[in-house]
């Protein structure tokens, strides 16, 4: 299956699902209610749907009744989600503000286990607002606080997350980027 997801951008708990096998014709699918308080983010891997919310939350998309997994619940909120293999990473926001990723085995993506979380900076007031996966081994993570606009986290040794670049970029205040090749957007 082909599918398109919709979120509300952290004003609702709701997900629309579209099917899109027929490009011409999206069909819809199905609305759920993620019970995750506000939803500001969403990936897709094999057919889930992870989800960031107050909460990291799966969604098995072909499932006939597709249900919310809500994995465990800490301090503030996931703002962003990006999930590689059997990893998902979420950007904390709200509570800690010292660029926190969290870390969750999703090897069974029914079962989200969270694994750690790392403080990237020692400042306060940094919530990272998107991350954004670049190759197999780096993470650029987007703030719109600070002068760190975009930081690239090798993500290798998932024991040791480490920034290897900040990229402040005057004038613009990053909120979500997409990689194409080798150009973040």
């Amino acid at each position: 299956h082909s599918y398109t997801v919709a979120g509300n951008s952290g004003n609702s708990d709701d997900l629309v699902v579209y099917d899109i096998s027929t490009p011409s014709q999206p069909a819809f699918r199905t609305r759920i209610n993620t019970n995750l308080g506000s939803l500001w983010d969403v990936a897709l891997q094999d057919g889930w749907a992870y989800l960031a919310g107050d909460q990291l939350g799966t969604v098995d998309l072909p499932a006939t009744t597709p249900s919310v997994v809500i994995g465990q619940n800490f301090n503030g909120f996931e703002r962003a989600v990006a999930v590689s293999g059997p990893y998902a990473f979420t950007a904390e926001a709200g509570s800690l503000e010292d660029g926190v990723i969290r870390i969750y085995d999703v090897s069974v993506p029914a079962s989200p286990r969270h694994l750690r979380d790392q403080k990237m900076y020692d400042a306060t007031g940094i919530d990272f607002t998107d991350l954004v996966l670049y190759g197999d081994d780096y993470i650029v993570a987007i703030t719109n606080i600070g002068t760190n606009d975009d930081t690239v986290v090798d993500r290798r040794n998932l024991s040791d997350l480490r920034i290897v670049a900040s990229l402040p970029i005057p004038q613009i205040q990053g909120f979500r980027g997409v990689v194409d090749g080798k150009t973040l957007w």
